[in-house]
């Protein structure tokens, strides 16, 4: 669970949200944003963490080789 620590505090609470299933409209009213928006900060969370776990991979192709 360390991918957790490459985000942000309020990345990693709407993160849990939607892991617990939380709906737009709630995790929106928690965040104090609209919908839209906190769909596009969760996206953005997940882009995050997918860059840094292909860096992690690139890195290791580079060091086998």
């Amino acid at each position: 669970m360390r991918w957790v620590l490459w985000l942000t505090e309020e990345q990693r609470h709407l993160v849990w949200l939607r892991a617990e299933e939380r709906g737009w409209r709630t995790i929106s009213r928690r965040l104090g944003c609209d919908r839209t928006t906190a769909w596009r900060r969760w996206q953005k969370a997940l882009q995050t963490v997918v860059a840094q776990l292909n860096a992690r991979v690139d890195s290791t192709r580079v060091s086998a080789v």
